[in-house]
């Protein structure tokens, strides 16, 4: 059974919206973005006994989508602001520790190892090898001419490059996706970080919430419905750039306790590179093209950054 304070947030939200495909590309408002931050900060709300971790995480959730301000945002679809200052994501962020700091990887299910460097790699768009050295190396499929992901940790950061040999050209939809938190509970299906072409940086989580008058279960019983939301612009410490130096090239760097991954914890994940589109003679859009992907929702790659 959800709290009564949670009831009463989910009494005065908006009625759930239909389930969207996944946007890629928001635009930021300054004056959207300072108004989702008034002082004094919110106080947390207190948690009852009752409240297991899934609970607790779902009922944050709910917390930040019914803020008015963000809500309106997120329905409008453009001038989606930063929310990582909102006291209402710090709450997300400590319910999700309490999950993601005890997640087990499924028995026989192997976990790669990300080594930790000597010195951090230079984001710049470069894959070079010095930098690189010693880093865990995950291929893609199709493997075609050395198509990769490098992972590295140095400090409390987890840096990512992404080598897009096929892919020549400065235009087109281009992007390297890193997902993570897969799964992580009933009401976070995943996270994820994605850097395109142009260095524009993308977060996004994607969360599932019961209707108004359903109550927040530990597990929801088989044919519970719930709707899909994504909260955008959540991270405030992620870094990437992109460039074409004989082909495209990603390199991307997240912090590890923004993010909610703890060294020596296994995390699945997988990865994703989008090449240009297919296009017809008059270059209308026919469809994508992925260039790789290590890994699925379905059947992730397991990890862990070595403690």
């Amino acid at each position: 059974m959800r709290s009564s304070v949670v009831a009463l947030v989910f009494l005065l939200a908006a009625g759930p919206a239909a389930a969207q495909q996944p946007w890629h590309g928001p635009v930021e408002s300054p004056n959207v973005t300072d108004r989702l931050h008034p002082a004094p900060a919110r106080r947390q709300p207190e948690r009852a006994l009752r409240d297991t971790p899934h609970v607790w995480l779902a009922q944050m959730i709910a917390y930040k989508f019914n803020d008015p301000v963000y809500s309106a945002a997120l329905n409008a679809r453009k001038g989606i602001p930063s929310s990582f200052h909102m006291p209402e994501e710090q709450w997300i962020r400590k319910a999700r520790a309490e999950i993601s700091r005890l997640r087990q990887a499924p028995p026989g299910v192997r976990v790669l190892t990300i080594p930790r460097a000597k010195l951090a790699p230079s984001l710049d768009g470069r894959i070079f090898a010095e930098e690189w050295q010693g880093a865990l190396r995950v291929a893609l499929e199709p493997a075609a001419d050395g198509t990769s992901v490098l992972l590295l940790a140095h400090g409390g950061q987890l840096y990512l490059a992404a080598h897009a040999t096929p892919d020549r050209t400065e235009d087109g939809f281009d992007q390297f996706r890193f997902w993570f938190h897969i799964d992580l509970s009933p009401y976070l299906r995943n996270e994820r970080v994605f850097v395109s072409r142009n260095g524009h940086l993308g977060q996004l989580r994607d969360v599932w919430l019961p209707g108004e008058r359903d109550p927040i279960q530990e597990a929801p019983p088989p044919g519970t419905r719930l709707t899909q939301k994504t909260d955008w612009n959540i991270f405030e410490r992620s870094r990437g750039a992109s460039r074409v130096d004989g082909y495209r090239q990603y390199e991307l760097a997240v912090d590890l306790e923004e993010v909610g991954l703890f060294p020596g914890v296994p995390f699945p994940a997988f990865f994703e590179i989008e090449g240009d589109p297919v296009k017809d003679a008059a270059g209308k859009f026919k469809s994508r093209t992925i260039l790789g992907t290590a890994g699925s929702k379905e059947q992730p790659v397991w990890l862990h950054v070595t403690p």
